[in-house]
């Protein structure tokens, strides 16, 4: 959604940048802990979210941004899975309906409520990548997310505050989506199920963390916690860093329950599932997919000896983003020597930012463009070319071509 504001904007849809830049985790922090300015602050520093303002502020430029929606918009869509984690009494739903109701004249409430085990075992990366050092395991029904899974109180808590006609629960599974995926599943609940995406960003956006992943994580994470002195790493840049990089480097399925504490865990949660499925469901049998043939018969711990390919790996990652920030930084250079009235270092410094980073898709078009002007048309070709190959209809590029084209 944040990487698609624009778009989403033509079909009459505003994703506000207020709550937070991609998702809205800091307006869930803000509800929770409106009577705690002070916990609010810390909690977003610890979660690794942008820098807040006070609570004040935060709240006076949320109201300023409901107040000046452009008029385009028909819809607005506020997106961040801590609403159901955190929001799950009635006080705070309560606060929070309290900050939307004045602005809007109807509000729907979208749940994707996905099996419990199956979540859990996702969360588990997400935990990791946020800082959260410890074993993978199935959360217990008494801890901070044991009452996350109860969907029955959760919905039911929701309803009460925003009615149940307003309660839209779907069922995160490929069967049960829209085209087997979660966003178009949600565009068409907007209503914009014609909205089409740029191909390229039709790729899973949020890839799974491998069992090796999750192991170097947490090896890597127990060494920073003992350098540090620090419990959780939240908010630490080298630990963001480093997560980031793992993550890119090490997709595939990460760790799950065996069979027998997947069921163990699902039955702590078997009468809220039914009393789900008999209120919102009752076309189907059972609330989620039971069938866990696809889960390892045994206990399953992450092996903690790594093959020194993952480490050249994480490492060649880590090369290619540091020659992809210096190419970024060769191409602000030349932009400013260009301004300047400095071709000849502009150019230089666009040839190097192409050397550092041949996917660096802006320096190819400035240099096509360069080349072009001055009359290189067979290297102008080039770099146009390039760019297509990677980008099929980048306009620039095209457009370049066709007056090269026009002057042969």
């Amino acid at each position: 959604m944040a990487t698609h504001r624009k778009l989403l904007l033509r079909h009459g849809i505003a994703y506000p940048t207020t709550p937070a830049a991609s998702n809205h985790a800091t307006l869930a922090l803000a509800v929770m802990h409106r009577d705690s300015p002070r916990r609010w602050e810390d909690e977003v520093k610890l979660r690794g979210l942008p820098a807040p303002p006070r609570l004040a502020d935060y709240w006076a430029q949320f109201e300023a941004e409901m107040n000046a929606l452009p008029p385009q918009a028909a819809q607005v869509v506020l997106s961040a899975e801590r609403f159901g984690a955190m929001l799950s009494t009635r006080d705070r739903i309560s606060a929070l309906h309290a900050r939307l109701a004045p602005h809007f004249s109807g509000i729907r409430v979208v749940a994707y409520l996905r099996r419990q085990d199956a979540h859990a075992a996702s969360a588990y990366s997400q935990m990791l990548r946020s800082g959260i050092i410890g074993e993978p395991s199935l959360v217990q029904p008494k801890s901070r997310y044991g009452s996350f899974y109860d969907y029955a109180e959760l919905l039911d808590n929701w309803s009460a505050v925003f009615d149940a006609a307003c309660i839209v629960p779907r069922i995160f599974e490929r069967a049960s989506l829209r085209q087997g995926d979660v966003l178009q599943d949600f565009l068409h609940i907007c209503g914009v199920a014609d909205m089409k995406l740029p191909r390229q960003d039709n790729a899973v956006q949020n890839p799974s963390l491998s069992m090796q992943g999750q192991a170097l994580l947490l090896s890597i994470g127990r060494l920073l916690q003992a350098q540090t002195g620090r419990e959780s790493l939240g908010g630490d840049k080298v630990w963001e860093e480093v997560a980031s990089l793992v993550s890119e480097t090490c997709v595939g399925r990460g760790w799950r329950p065996c069979r027998d504490e997947a069921r163990e865990f699902l039955a702590l949660y078997s009468a809220s599932n039914e009393a789900v499925r008999r209120r919102w469901f009752p076309e189907r049998p059972e609330l989620f997919d039971l069938n866990d043939s696809d889960l390892p018969e045994a206990p399953v711990r992450l092996d903690m000896e790594f093959d020194i390919s993952l480490f050249g790996a994480v490492l060649l990652q880590a090369a290619r983003r540091s020659l992809e920030a210096d190419s970024a930084a060769r191409l602000s250079k030349a932009r400013l020597a260009a301004a300047q009235n400095q071709p000849e270092k502009a150019r230089a410094l666009l040839q190097k930012a192409v050397v550092l980073d041949a996917g660096n898709i802006e320096a190819r078009l400035a240099l096509a463009r360069d080349m072009a002007d001055a009359g290189e048309s067979a290297l102008a070709t080039a770099h146009a070319e390039a760019v297509l190959a990677a980008r099929p209809g980048n306009v620039a590029a095209k457009r370049i071509l066709r007056e090269l084209s026009s002057k042969i």
